[in-house]
């Protein structure tokens, strides 16, 4: 009978190839993937892409999905807390190993292992050792079709962040950079090929620059309600050198923007800015209260400043709601809605 064992995917191509290359093998039965999201931005953890891909993925590979929610800039100590919680649920449920797509990092191989023995587990590498050269000409003549997410300007041109994984891309990658990135050099979201049931859907859309790295923003081809998705409009800030929401241009609504997106703030609130809620957008995450509510939403660091009062949404999320002219002070267009509406996540 084949073990049961967790998976811990990225989105990328190394958590595609590992998957694939276990599901050949035949002797392991995969019982969920886990992922860690920045809580903040509620993205893939260093690779940037957006949870509703993630969950794309997962409800194309037939598995259900357990996201692990850390900070940004998060820190070992907080890192392996959350890790350890996640893992001791699987454990409880009979899960004694972890699938990983690492390919010939030593050290990593070390961390992940000496964390699992913490609680009682041990690690599974399905594409250990591998060359990567050959892993990514197999990962083409699969079939597999991948974006690059994220690069690492400093050692790959920023011109490679949106191009998708063929073999020009790998042929056009300089000397010292490995094939598969390994090195950190770029990361990928993954969305077709033969673990999966059918094509992840994408657009491919702006390219920023945020932390020393450069990010190409992937969205759903279409909205749920069947709506195309509005490209967001961006600006350089002057103090951090990040790309910014332009917020005098931007109308991108709920659907596809996520508090990542907007860096802009306002000192007599302390609120952040999330954009502009448009009476055809959905929100994923509690549509109920944002189509019931209001026309704007924000995200409040502060709430007890503004007196607002709380509000149970759908799936449980929070939010807080207070009439319009709070949010009137930030911008954005009065289309006469009753409250706005504030998350709080």
């Amino acid at each position: 009978m084949p073990e049961d064992v967790l998976f811990c995917w990225s989105g990328g191509k190394d958590s595609a190839m590992a998957l694939h290359a276990l599901r050949e093998q035949g002797d392991c039965r995969v019982t969920a993937l886990l992922t860690t999201i920045t809580e903040q931005y509620d993205r893939i953890s260093m690779h940037g892409v957006r949870r509703v891909l993630l969950e794309r993925q997962a409800e194309s590979i037939g598995l259900p999905l357990h996201a692990v929610p850390i900070p940004p800039q998060c820190i070992n100590t907080i890192y392996e807390r959350r890790m350890e919680e996640a893992l001791a649920e699987h454990f409880a449920r009979g899960v004694r190993r972890v699938v990983f797509g690492d390919i010939f990092l030593e050290d990593l191989r070390a961390y992940r292992e000496k964390n699992l023995v913490l609680v009682g587990m041990q690690a599974i590498f399905p594409v250990w050792k591998r060359d990567t050269r050959e892993l990514a000409r197999e990962f083409v003549r699969l079939g597999f079709r991948a974006i690059a997410v994220c690069v690492d300007p400093r050692v790959l041109d920023a011109s490679f962040a949106g191009r998708e994984l063929n073999s020009s891309f790998f042929d056009d990658l300089p000397p010292g950079v490995d094939p598969c990135g390994e090195n950190g050099e770029f990361h990928t979201f993954v969305f077709d090929g033969p673990i999966f049931t059918a094509p992840i859907s994408i657009q491919v859309g702006e390219t920023v620059m945020r932390d020393g790295f450069c990010f190409c923003d992937l969205l759903p081809e279409r909205e749920e309600n069947g709506n195309a998705i509005r490209k967001c409009q961006w600006k350089v800030d002057s103090t951090s050198g990040n790309s910014v929401h332009d917020r005098r241009v931007c109308r991108c609504g709920a659907a596809h923007c996520s508090p990542s997106d907007e860096l802009l703030t306002d000192r007599r609130s302390r609120a952040f800015l999330w954009g502009s809620f448009f009476e055809q957008a959905r929100c994923r995450r509690d549509s109920a209260a944002l189509a019931h509510c209001g026309r704007y939403f924000c995200r409040v660091s502060s709430p007890h400043v503004l007196g607002l009062r709380e509000f149970s949404g759908e799936r449980g999320h929070r939010a807080l709601v207070a009439p319009r002219k709070v949010c009137w002070p930030f911008g954005g267009r009065d289309s006469g809605g009753r409250y706005s509406v504030f998350f709080n996540h």
